[in-house]
C-alpha cells in the first residue's frame, strides 16, 4: 500500500500514492515488487488539499497503482456515489 507521503528526495513533486517514480521506477523497477499496489484512501487530506478526486484517482493509476482506494469518510462529504461519478469522469478521458 503506498501513502501520501512527500519523499522530496525521490520526487518532490507527487506524493508516493500518485508518484510514477516511487510507484513504478522504485517499488516496481528498483525493488523488484511484482504484487499488487494499493493506494491509501484517496480521500485523505493530504491529498484531497491538492487535487480533485478524478485528478487523484488518475494520477494514482497512471503512477502503476492497481487499486485505488476511497473510505467514503473524507470530510469533504463524499458519498459513493460521488466516487461512482469520478470513475466515470475518469473513463470517459
Amino acid at each position: 500500500m503506498t501513502g501520501h507521503l512527500l519523499h522530496r528526495a525521490m520526487d518532490p513533486e507527487y506524493p508516493a500514492s500518485v508518484s510514477r517514480k516511487m510507484t513504478t521506477e522504485h517499488i516496481r523497477g528498483e525493488l523488484g515488487f511484482t504484487g499488487l499496489v494499493i493506494t491509501d484512501s484517496l480521500d485523505m487530506g493530504a491529498l484531497r488539499k491538492r487535487y480533485s478526486l478524478p485528478k487523484a484517482m488518475g494520477l494514482a493509476l497512471d503512477a502503476g497503482a492497481d487499486f485505488v482506494m476511497h473510505a467514503c469518510n473524507s470530510p469533504l462529504g463524499e458519498t459513493a456515489e460521488d466516487v461512482a461519478r469520478a470513475i466515470d469522469m475518469l473513463a470517459r478521458h
